[in-house]
């Protein structure tokens, strides 16, 4: 007689009777019992803020949006960045913390020195 501890209630169960209905898992109506893919359709259709043009699918759209030299972004592999090689001591900690204790306050940042804002980028 073999026994599995339920994951719906505190109890046992045997396995070689049938699972109690009250500890099934509840399915999400959301699926199918259907064996089938997801599908994410293509088909859609809407007006095109760049030109007026009315767009009947997604692929369409990018063209459209590659033709007026802009991007779409958000659908690019990110690459992951390089781990940081420099690690802060607590020495180092200690020394700042008593600066800031002394009143040491850094520089204001010029504007000059901020990155220039990219316009004409359609998100």
């Amino acid at each position: 007689m073999a026994e599995r501890k339920c994951r719906m209630c505190p109890g046992w169960h045997r396995l070689d009777e049938p699972w109690p209905l009250a500890c099934l898992p509840v399915r999400s109506s959301a699926r199918s019992d259907l064996p089938m893919p997801m599908i994410i359709s293509d088909n859609c259709e809407f007006q095109s803020m760049l030109d007026g043009e009315i767009v009947t699918s997604k692929r369409a759209y990018e063209r459209n949006v590659r033709r007026a030299g802009y991007h779409i972004l958000g659908d690019e592999r990110i690459e992951p960045k390089a781990p940081i090689d420099t690690f802060v001591t607590e020495d180092q900690v200690a020394e700042a913390y008593a600066k800031l204790e002394q009143g040491y306050r850094p520089a204001p940042a010029a504007e000059s020195s901020l990155p220039p804002v990219e316009s004409g980028v359609i998100l």
